[in-house]
């Protein structure tokens, strides 16, 4: 009866198949315990198919576990505890308030610079506010003090004097013999001993004229980049005038802002912002200065150009005309000589102008 109901308890729609109890083996030697026998009921054979997989292959291993779990993605920042930085606000009317008719690029470096600032800035940094813009300013004056002071800019004002001396030394009507010239006693206490009167000593002259032409000529070239890097100092002049004038604007609306939070602060920015308005009233002071170091290039290019380059060979090559006029004994007129005497005397006015 036992063996029958063991028969029995497998349907004949499962192919023969039953479920089993799972062996666990050995954890040392990987197989069962040997006491212990598992007998298949009498009359059951094995199932040809498959055996179901084994409960450790679905079971992963600790080290596999964690290599397939998914990892955390933030996706939030990090909080670190601290005190929040707070900036200050500041609107153009406010600089306007404080300045009035100030510039709109003044206003915008400004703003950017009160907007900088974050609440709790140290004495130290106050203390610096605006200085870098200050040493800049000190260094361009410099640079721009040894430019005015260039060699070619001396030498050509060196030709250009020797020019004047000459061409004031010529006396037109003694030598073409409109007027004597000045005996021994008037050119000994008529202060007449440097005096070009006679057609001998204004060849002379000439020759020396022609030289200084050549080589103010040449000084063209060196003024012209000069002249440029003036105009780049009266530039950055410019631009520095800004930052510090910003700086002074800023520095003032904080001391406001800081008054009754951070006085010692608020007075330190007082401080800095009466500085830096000192500096730029020197710079606007020195402004003319400035303006007429950049054009002294200008101005003896311009000579150049336009009397020594142009007008004083013109006027030597009438007067060659002249003087050999009156040495083949055609004697100039008074009114012919009065003329190329204005001549003269305007190629000086341009000259020392």
């Amino acid at each position: 009866m036992s063996d029958g109901r063991a028969r029995n308890d497998t349907s004949p729609g499962d192919g023969g198949r039953r479920l089993r109890p799972t062996v666990i083996g050995s954890t040392t030697g990987g197989r069962a315990d040997p006491g212990r026998k598992h007998e298949r009921p009498s009359g059951t054979e094995a199932s040809p198919g498959p055996n179901p997989p084994d409960e450790r292959a679905r079971l992963p291993s600790t080290a596999n576990a964690s290599s397939r779990a998914p990892s955390r993605t933030v996706t939030a920042p990090t909080a670190i505890p601290g005190v929040e930085r707070k900036r200050i606000g500041v609107t153009a009317a406010d600089l306007e308030r404080l300045s009035p008719g100030v510039s709109r690029p003044v206003a915008a470096k400004a703003i950017r610079l009160v907007q900088s600032v974050v609440e709790g800035r140290s004495d130290r940094q106050v203390t610096l506010w605006g200085h870098d813009a200050q040493k800049n300013y000190a260094a361009i004056v410099s640079r721009t003090l040894a430019l005015s002071q260039a060699e070619v800019l001396s030498r050509a004002r060196g030709y250009v004097r020797r020019m004047v001396d000459l061409l004031g030394a010529i006396d037109l009507e003694a030598i073409c013999g409109v007027r004597h010239p000045s005996g021994v006693f008037a050119r000994l206490f008529g202060g007449a001993g440097d005096r070009i009167e006679s057609p001998r000593e204004f060849e002379a002259a000439r020759v020396e004229l022609d030289q200084l032409i050549a080589l103010t000529g040449a000084a063209i070239e060196p003024l012209l980049e000069l002249k440029e890097a003036l105009e780049e100092q009266a530039r950055l002049i410019r631009a520095v005038t800004t930052e510090i004038e910003a700086a002074a604007l800023a520095a003032a609306f904080l001391s406001e802002h800081l008054t009754t939070n951070q006085p010692a602060l608020s007075r330190r920015f007082l401080e800095r912002s009466m500085s830096l308005t000192q500096t730029v009233f020197q710079i606007r002071g020195s402004a003319s200065l400035h303006d007429s170091q950049g054009e002294q290039p200008l101005s003896l290019i311009s000579a150049i150009q336009d009397t020594i380059l142009v007008a004083i060979p013109g006027w030597l090559g009438t007067m060659a005309a002249l003087t050999t006029a009156s040495s083949a004994r055609r004697q100039p007129n008074p009114t012919e000589v009065g003329e190329h005497q204005q001549q003269l005397r305007t190629i000086l006015q341009q000259l020392k102008a």
